[in-house]
């Protein structure tokens, strides 16, 4: 097959899915069919890239030359950068053929996707439910094969969470792996890489997360090696605060077992750093980037709510309010123990591989029109705060540590459940392989039913 036919192909497959799913929200027809007849010119000549002619989304954070970079907000519905960021320049340089862009919610802050300009993007398994956020739009384009693959970001598992709601596989990079310039957040104007945010790829095997990870990546990523029967795996799935669903609880034993019967040793665990400490630190970074990205105004009327909640209250409320009289300096503060953190995790990676824990509280969630500082996190049928979304996601964010997520089973209602992988510093290696280890135990991917009928 062509790159051009394979692009018309994609085609056909966004003009019969996505008017259900609003997950592609821009596209350049004309442009990705010049792309796609130069990637076969490339071959032609023998001077194809390692990503030639794939027809793929970008996630509409990253700025894209021919595109605007909207992040779902209406100010910068006319940014339309003059460069590409630099881990979208990489996928251009390996050929991939860049044909639209996916759904976000505004500034990627949220954990469903809908947004002002462009509405709101569905879950390809049950269109009733979100695909979460803030790579909504990505990861339900990749699970109905409108785009071969995606690059997401991640701060508030924005690329775990989706992954785990959508069934399919995605890569949290370890911090500064993979050159964050030219996404937003932070606003286009600033040059910088802000700390916590990574990016990396959302596939639909392992085997592409290594594939994509070998083309993003600033430095060669160190091969891992070690044959599975010498694995020894820990399981996670209890810590203070964490509220997690049977079934995704379920979903992480059915990872444990299956890579047990391949000849890992997998043991349970108890949580090798202070997690609650480490879930408050990474809190407190949330509420310091929602407060910058408020008028001033905003923030003062939350500080002047502080004396309404307890102490132990773990609200939306209550954390906006008890942060939003703290000052930037202040609320970094909370992550000056990660050093001492990290090493005392040390000796826990020194005997494992890495550690098997749930990606998120829930399966996919209903779609809820409510804020997220407004609408509870229902687990099990109880009502929750909503920032437990981030109990989960907050260690390899606040240590900086790789997290793969990979598809494991269905649960009850048929909503995709799966598994992170949780890995040493620079360990993205690690969790990939075991990624695809679990991969080959359970079956992996599993088309949704929407992408099923049409093929």
């Amino acid at each position: 097959m062509s790159s051009v036919e394979l692009l018309e192909q994609a085609f056909d497959r966004i003009d019969a899915l996505n008017p259900a799913l609003n997950a592609v929200v821009a596209q350049d027809r004309a442009a990705a069919t010049c792309a796609a007849a130069a990637s076969d010119a490339r071959y032609a000549a023998g001077t194809a890239g390692p990503l030639d002619g794939l027809p793929v989304t970008i996630k509409d954070a990253f700025e894209v030359v021919g595109f605007a970079a909207t992040c779902g907000v209406p100010a910068l519905a006319d940014h339309h950068p003059e460069h590409d960021a630099p881990a979208v320049a990489r996928l251009r340089d390996a050929g991939v053929v860049i044909l639209g862009k996916t759904n976000v919610p505004p500034f990627s802050a949220e954990w469903q996707t809908v947004n002002e300009l462009f509405g709101r993007t569905n879950n390809p398994w049950d269109l009733a439910l979100t695909p979460g956020g803030s790579s909504g739009g990505a990861v339900a384009a990749v699970a109905t094969g409108m785009s071969a693959f995606e690059l997401g970001s991640d701060i508030a598992g924005s690329i775990r969470w989706p992954c785990h709601a959508t069934g399919v596989f995605g890569h949290k990079s370890t911090q500064g792996l993979v050159e964050m310039r030219g996404h937003i957040p932070p606003a286009p104007w600033f040059d910088d890489e802000p700390d916590l945010v990574v990016a990396g790829p959302i596939t639909r095997s392992a085997k592409d997360l290594a594939l994509l990870m070998s083309v993003l990546a600033r430095r060669p990523v160190a091969p891992f090696t070690k044959p599975v029967s010498s694995w020894r795996l820990g399981v996670l799935t209890e810590a203070p605060g964490a509220a997690t669903a049977r079934a995704v609880v379920d979903a992480v034993d059915v990872a444990a077992n299956a890579l047990a019967n391949t000849g890992a040793r997998v043991e349970r665990i108890a949580s090798p750093f202070p997690f609650t400490a480490v879930w408050h630190a990474y809190l407190s970074q949330l509420c310091r980037m929602h407060h910058a990205s408020r008028p001033s105004r905003e923030r003062h009327r939350w500080a002047a709510r502080a004396g309404e909640f307890a102490d132990d209250d773990e609200s939306p409320a209550a954390w906006l309010s008890r942060t939003a009289g703290r000052s930037e300096s202040e609320l970094f503060a909370a992550l000056e123990p990660r050093a001492r953190w990290l090493e005392a995790l040390a000796p826990c990676f020194a005997e494992l591989d890495a550690i098997l824990m749930p990606p998120a509280p829930t399966p996919a969630l209903p779609h809820d029109p409510r804020g997220y500082d407004e609408r509870p996190l229902i687990v099990d049928g109880e009502e929750r705060s909503i920032f437990e979304m981030t109990a989960w996601i907050a260690p390899a964010t606040v240590l900086h540590l790789p997290s793969t997520t990979a598809p494991v089973v269905r649960d009850a209602a048929g909503r995709p459940c799966g598994v992170q992988i949780l890995g040493p510093l620079h360990g993205d290696a690690i969790t990939i392989a075991i990624a695809g280890a679990l991969e080959a135990a359970t079956g992996g991917f599993v088309a949704p039913p929407l992408a099923r009928e049409l093929s």
